[in-house]
């Protein structure tokens, strides 16, 4: 049966980034298919991955401590290199996931920095 699909994205001329009024270079960046098409200015604030998780004693909870509402949650991408942790934290680590958790919280947005593995 013939399905169409979305092959690539390309951000549009108007779509940039700016950290502490230095504009970010085209391609350091991407937006996700589903983020806002809007402006938004707010500070920025750091929450690790952006996990909480709670099974029997285990907890972990980026946000705790870090007042995300009306800023930018700044994270970083996947899980943890801490394999007896992966089980509890895998169910979290989606990019969508962690962008509703933050949202959940109140953030304005959110950056998501991915490493160099």
């Amino acid at each position: 049966q013939p399905f169409s699909f979305l092959e690539s994205v390309r951000n549009g001329p108007g779509t940039q980034m700016e950290v502490n009024g230095h504009a970010l270079a085209p391609g350091s960046f991407i937006p996700f298919a589903w983020s806002a098409d809007t402006v938004a200015t707010a500070p920025a604030v750091f929450a690790g991955y952006g996990l909480t998780a709670e099974a029997d004693s285990f907890r972990w909870n980026d946000y705790e401590g870090v007042d995300p509402k009306g800023k930018f949650v700044v994270l970083l991408r996947g899980i943890p290199d801490i394999p007896e942790y992966e089980k509890f934290l895998a169910p979290g680590a989606d990019d969508r996931d962690k962008v509703m958790q933050a949202m959940d919280n109140g953030a304005a947005g959110v950056i998501l920095i991915s490493g160099s593995r």
